[in-house]
């Protein structure tokens, strides 16, 4: 009877230090898996980071911008300077002050390629000289999309007197810093004409 009893004892301190471990070896998991379940919760967030980063580094950018013909040519252009095609470009341009408005409307632009319109409406040999007569700014305005579906709006603005202005002053200084260079090198020739006699 006493042996039972010592014996019944024996088992539920048994019975209870097995309890013990088994409440510590579960905590241990629990919390390792709390971890694992923040580190994915991490890297969840990470690959979406990443797959945003790529659609932001392969989504198209439509812009308009003036192409210049020498001598006094100029042109609308409408370029694809992203790193992937612009699907579905509907786009709406005029001449300010009171333009006629036109439209261009394309299915895709590929990545670098561009598209050309005269700047006076209706014609197409007009110099930017004649442009400026009667006009001094082009609106572009549209959208455009990218392979994943994601729309974009197209809003420039472009002064082409201001950049008329600016290119013409560019060539003069690169036209003065040309002759200076052919001074400078003039000179260097006639100082060694002189040195070697």
């Amino acid at each position: 009877m006493v042996t039972d009893w010592i014996s019944e004892l024996d088992t539920n301190w048994v019975i209870a230090g097995a309890n013990i471990v088994l409440v510590v070896v579960t905590a241990f998991y629990v919390r390792l898996n709390s971890k694992l379940v923040a580190g994915t919760h991490e890297l969840a967030n990470e690959t979406k980071a990443l797959v945003e980063e790529a659609r932001t580094a392969r989504r198209p950018h439509v812009v308009a911008t003036l192409h210049v013909l020498p001598p006094d040519l100029g042109e609308l252009r409408i370029l694809n300077a992203g790193a992937s095609a612009a699907l579905q470009i509907s786009l709406r341009f005029w001449p300010l002050p009171s333009g006629m408005i036109r439209s261009w409307s394309f299915p895709v632009l590929l990545s670098g390629e561009s598209v050309n319109f005269a700047l006076s409406p209706g014609n197409t040999s007009a110099t930017i000289i004649d442009f400026l007569n009667q006009y001094h700014t082009v609106i572009v305005q549209g959208s455009y999309a990218d392979g994943f579906g994601s729309e974009f709006e197209i809003d420039d603005e472009i002064n082409v007197r201001h950049m008329w202005q600016d290119l013409r002053e560019a060539d003069q200084l690169a036209a003065a810093r040309t002759h200076e260079g052919m001074q400078i090198e003039a000179l260097k020739g006639i100082s060694k004409e002189i040195r070697s006699k």
